[in-house]
């Protein structure tokens, strides 16, 4: 389960996916009335919310952190403090929100000043919504292609189709979005070749494949770190990387593609000039 910045997912993008919104987490009493998510309602208590045109935003960046994590169990006051460094908010400065996320926390001494009745700690996740997803069925011929090797894929762009992965490079340059684009788009997002989403250490190298995304990446440097003598340099690299863009970005936006903008539009990367430090080699195919 993985936040996303709508203004940024073409929607075809999203065929097959389970989407939930924050209407969608919502409970049921079992009289007809509905009943706010665990989230929506600390968010309300601790005043998190003022004009309201964040809140919906802010609600599903900490449900979809804090449901992967035992309702908070798992994570630490400062885990949560990041959790919305993707999210806009411009009337209550933050704090009551920032407040509200750390209170979910396994370690958290948050009070609550507006309202002391209002329980601090993890919540129960038995309170989440069933995650459903749409009965599976093929993409229609059309201007969108879902290849699922990196092979059909190349064969797509050699014909014209241009690639697309995350997506989020439409955020900083708009000429890359979908939206009146008369041609056909090959969406990298179905391609299951371990070597294209995969990162891999052998002999010494790490071998990062184009489609691995910066939240997927950060989660494999934690795993691969756990098995080599020294686990620094990989520590050194998922802090680094974790702290590019909002969550809402790094769910989507991927290694390869950051790259490619780089190489194109000039695109002022933080990751190109650490893969030149580190005198990486790009593999085009």
């Amino acid at each position: 389960l993985k936040s996303t910045a709508s203004c940024l997912l073409p929607i075809a993008s999203a065929h097959g996916a389970a989407i939930l919104t924050a209407e969608g987490i919502t409970g049921n009493d079992g009289y007809g009335e509905v009943t706010p998510h665990p989230v929506q309602e600390r968010l309300a208590k601790f005043n998190g919310s003022q004009c309201g045109f964040c809140t919906p935003g802010m609600v599903m960046q900490l449900f979809s952190t804090l449901s992967q994590h035992d309702g908070g169990s798992a994570l630490s006051q400062k885990d949560l403090e990041h959790c919305v460094n993707g999210n806009i908010c411009r009337c209550t400065g933050y704090r009551p929100i920032i407040e509200c996320a750390k209170s979910f926390a396994k370690d958290t001494n948050v009070k609550n000043d507006f309202d002391a009745s209002c329980q601090v700690g993890p919540y129960d996740t038995k309170q989440d919504p069933p995650i459903v997803f749409p009965p599976e069925s093929e993409l229609q011929d059309g201007p969108w292609l879902r290849p699922r090797s990196v092979a059909e894929a190349l064969t797509a762009v050699s014909q014209g189709a241009v690639p697309l992965a995350g997506g989020t490079a439409y955020g900083v340059y708009p000429e890359l979005g979908v939206v009146g684009a008369q041609t056909v788009f090959v969406d990298l997002r179905g391609i299951e070749d371990e070597g294209f989403t995969k990162v891999q250490v052998n002999s010494g190298q790490i071998r990062i494949g184009a489609g691995v995304t910066w939240t997927s990446f950060v989660d494999q440097l934690g795993v691969l770190g756990a098995d080599v003598p020294n686990p620094q340099p990989f520590s050194e690299l998922a802090a680094r990387c974790g702290s590019i863009a909002g969550a809402q970005v790094r769910n989507n936006a991927t290694l390869g593609g950051n790259i490619a903008i780089t190489r194109t539009k000039g695109f002022l990367s933080d990751w190109v000039p650490l893969l030149c430090s580190l005198a990486a080699k790009v593999h085009v195919v």
